[in-house]
């Protein structure tokens, strides 16, 4: 039984009428314990082979047996713990050592411990492998390379895959590896598939396969091909194949050969490659290049050692990244800092332009330790520049005063946008003040006017507008009361004739941060955990580690519990970390459970660990995931009822905003902190539903997501 064998295969991109053939009716056949050499030059659909060979992408029409597994465009059977695998990129983890990395691929092959040690040490000394504790990202591009084949050869696979492992190397090293193989095909059945631009190493091979433009031109001994053709040598072969191809493709694929010493190299000298026999309108050309493949051999069971030595890859990622270890601890802390400092303080420093034209200067004429407002007698109180009592209350907590001798003037100020505000107090103010509250029958319309207080405001900053107008009354208040009690009359005389009693829940001198607090908790628990999911995967993805991690037989469940598992505890951590800050540094005083608050944000950081896999399954780039996830932030911030109570939305954002992750819960942990409502409570009922349905609505959409497109569309 052959090693592989592939029968008219047939592989395009596009549709319509006009799709682009990759693979033509190509048919290859791979005998057992030899090296097969596929040469061709950059685009004839080389890797688009191996890819379809290793199940990577489907085909559109024929099939492939691989170790007698056939595959079609309908399914694929490949095992992948009897292949290696060198993809043409390096696909390798950075931040991994050189020997970790090889540990590390051979654990998810399940080797035994002693035979993966061994295994290293013999690689090590034939690959001239860098130091085992230098990392990857500080080796050069052919150590690189070393370090990738040595991870595809470190199971003794069955079938090695090689997509041009030589470029870069040095003739000594490649020739040595060369030697391997050859002593290892012939003292095995191993069968390798290599592809090269270097046709003199190519005439080692058993077998050599000479591909363009989709088709292979020729399978055979390398000798025989030469001897077939009537030539001297492989490359001259390659040349009289593309000729009796036709004259008008090699008029418009012009391919030379230039020979470089002893390295041969086919090059393209034409970008535009004819697609004379690359057209192809059969029945397929309306399938989905991208399909998913329907079945895999790998275990539907979670493996714990591959998910161990998963977890172990991806947090020894995380411990040496010292920015997104710095930005993982400290991030919530900043972003909390901020929100406590920055939001619900009361505004410090505003102007008021003050226009008193009862008196010619507040400070003489105003004095508190000269003047005397009141006097009062056995059942009346005369007043005397009561304004002065009233400016004496406005303090610069409040607003800073800023006098003006002119209404005018200070208008022109205000307009100039110098002043939030003008106060204007009218020549007869307590005279007029005397007798509408002595003699009311005796006030006419001026003198009702000139008793009352005018206030004009800057209504373009409506939040200063609103805190001044709360802080005016409050002064306004105070300042009559003292009246009062002043003229030794009760103060309730004062009050407006309803009573705000007792609240209900909080305290009445609650400011708006702890409104908004909950609701901006689970805004950063949120975001903060998709992001821990997109950048990791989203990377391996397009260095094309994920995908080899795929070929070596780990399932995306167990990739995917690897990730779920380190991000969870990162979430916890965080978790912790907002709780202490908000408890012990912000004073904020639990009434109800501190266990249900937990437990609603843990269970909103898993929903997004779960959004942020599903968002690096839609986004091939980590640009589009960070402006996708910028976009998302910005809605849940608006619709949480954070900034503006949900009652003030219409009716349709109304209902988009309670089907948020972050609208009840975020309700429902105010009500748990402030009014101590239990896990029996409709309310917290209802918010356990809602991030019960999000974490289990985006866990489907993340998986389902990472089985569609399982390998990487960068192959």
């Amino acid at each position: 039984m052959n090693t592989v064998e592939v029968r008219n295969a047939v592989k395009y991109y596009g549709s319509g009428n006009d799709p682009f053939m990759i693979l033509n009716k190509l048919n290859m056949t791979v005998p057992p314990g030899s090296i097969y050499a596929l040469l061709g030059a950059s685009g004839c659909g080389k890797t688009t082979l191996l890819s379809c060979i290793l199940g990577m992408i489907p085909l559109d029409d024929g099939e492939i047996s691989v170790f007698g597994n056939v595959t079609t465009k309908y399914a694929t059977k490949v095992n992948g713990s009897r292949i290696g695998y060198m993809p043409q990129e390096m696909a390798l983890v950075g931040e991994l050592t050189v020997k970790e990395t090889i540990y590390y691929f051979g654990k998810i092959f399940l080797m035994d411990i002693d035979k993966l040690r061994d295994r290293y040490d013999m690689l090590h000394k034939l690959l001239e492998l860098p130091r085992g504790d230098q990392r990857i990202e500080t080796c050069s591009g052919g150590q690189k390379r070393r370090v990738s084949f040595a991870a595809a050869m470190i199971h003794e696979p069955d079938l090695l895959i090689l997509d041009e492992p030589t470029v870069g190397l040095d003739p000594l090293l490649r020739e040595k590896i060369w030697s391997f193989m050859l002593d290892v095909t012939s003292t095995s059945k191993l069968s390798i598939i290599i592809t090269t631009h270097y046709i003199e190493e190519a005439r080692q091979a058993k077998c050599v396969g000479l591909m363009r433009n989709g088709v292979l031109l020729a399978e055979d001994k390398p000798m025989n091909i030469v001897n077939q053709n009537n030539v001297e040598n492989l490359e001259e072969a390659f040349l009289a194949l593309c000729l009796k191809r036709g004259v008008s493709e090699y008029a418009g694929a012009l391919t030379y050969i230039e020979t470089n010493g002893t390295n041969n190299n086919i090059y393209n000298t034409n970008n535009l490659e004819m697609n004379a026999n690359r057209k192809h309108t059969s029945k397929y050309k309306n399938k989905n290049v991208f399909a998913s493949v329907s079945t895999e051999s790998r275990s539907n069971n979670l493996r714990w050692p591959i998910v161990k030595t998963l977890f172990i890859k991806v947090w020894t990622q995380l411990k040496r990244q010292p920015a997104a270890l710095v930005l993982i601890t400290f991030l919530p802390i900043i972003q909390l800092f901020f929100f406590y400092h920055a939001c619900g303080g009361n505004p410090k420093g505003l102007q008021l332009a003050i226009v008193n034209n009862e008196i010619d200067d507040y400070e003489t004429t105003c004095n508190r330790s000269t003047l005397i407002s009141t006097y009062p007698h056995d059942y009346t109180c005369d007043l005397h520049l009561i304004s002065c009592r009233f400016l004496d209350e406005l303090t610069d907590e409040t607003a800073i005063k800023v006098f003006f001798s002119s209404f005018d003037e200070a208008w022109k100020a205000a307009k100039r946008g110098e002043y939030i505000g003008i106060i204007e107090i009218s020549r007869n103010f307590t005279e007029a003040l005397e007798i509408v509250r002595k003699r009311p029958e005796e006030a006419t319309e001026g003198i009702i006017q000139s008793s009352k207080i005018k206030v004009y405001l800057d209504q373009a900053d409506l939040q200063l507008t609103f805190f001044l107008q709360r802080k005016i009354y409050e002064v306004y208040t105070n300042y009559t009361q003292n009246v009062l009690r002043d003229c030794k009359m009760p103060i309730k005389l004062d009050n407006i004739p309803m009573d705000f009693s007792e609240s209900l829940f909080g305290s009445i001198d609650s400011d708006f941060k702890h409104t908004m607090m909950p609701a901006f908790t689970m805004l950063v628990v949120f975001v903060l955990s998709s992001g821990l999911t997109l950048s990791g995967i989203i990377l391996e993805r397009k260095e094309g580690f994920w995908n080899r991690t795929l070929l070596a037989g780990v399932s995306t469940i167990e990739i995917l519990s690897a990730y779920i598992i380190i991000n969870f505890i990162i979430v916890i951590m965080q978790l912790f970390e907002v709780l202490f800050l908000l408890t012990f540094i912000y004073g904020t005083y639990y009434h109800g459970s501190y266990m249900i608050v937990m437990m609603m944000l843990a269970i909103l950081g898993c929903s997004g660990i779960n959004f942020g896999l599903w968002i690096s399954c839609l986004c091939s780039e980590l640009m589009q995931a960070n402006l996708l996830m910028s976009g998302i932030t910005q809605p849940l911030t608006v619709l949480s009822g954070m900034i503006w109570p949900v009652e003030g939305m219409p009716i349709v954002l109304r209902i988009i905003s309670y089907a948020m992750p972050t609208t009840i819960p975020s309700r429902a942990m105010r009500e748990v902190i402030e009014k101590k409502y239990t896990l029996t409570h409709p309310n917290v009922l209802l918010a356990f539903g809602n991030l019960f349905a999000w974490f289990f609505i985006t866990l489907y959409l993340g998986i389902s997501a990472v089985k569609r497109s399982k390998y990487s569309r960068n192959t």
